[in-house]
């Protein structure tokens, strides 16, 4: 079964088309061999059908050994976090708060601060909720 594993340039390859969006999906273990296989059908067809590949893949994967499959899936973890790599480490690089000219815009960029409410409302309330009166008014608005 070790085979059907990709090799390196076929996991390069992969890594670069995730980072370039060429792959969108999300990958999982089993995705991982499907590269592997095409090589391999590729080189006894002429043409590779998809269905056959996907079915031979489901076939391959029922017959792995738990620690191949975890190698796979933790493999294939590691590849999704190249999506957005170079987007998340120009955002990781921001080192001061963003400007804008209204509030909203502060607050998307820079987020909330409820620090600033000290209120006993604020401290017990799911965010955005609004009584319109004090959380104490409405304890003792019910009658016996």
């Amino acid at each position: 079964m070790d085979n059907f594993f990709p090799n390196n340039d076929q996991l390069n390859e992969t890594v670069d088309k995730v980072k370039n969006g060429t792959i969108s999906k999300i990958l999982e273990g089993k995705d991982l061999l499907k590269p592997s296989l095409e090589y391999l059908l590729d080189n006894k067809r002429d043409i590779i059908d998809v269905d056959s590949v996907n079915s031979t893949t489901n076939e391959i994967w029922s017959h792995l050994k738990p620690s191949q499959k975890n190698y796979l899936m933790k493999l294939a973890d590691r590849i999704n976090e190249y999506r957005n790599y170079d987007t998340l480490n120009l955002i990781f690089q921001i080192n001061g708060p963003q400007k804008a000219n209204t509030p909203f815009g502060n607050s998307f960029y820079n987020g909330d601060s409820f620090s600033d409410d000290k209120s006993f409302e604020s401290l017990v309330l799911p965010l955005g909720m609004d009584y319109g009166a004090s959380f104490n008014n409405l304890l003792f608005q019910f009658s016996d």
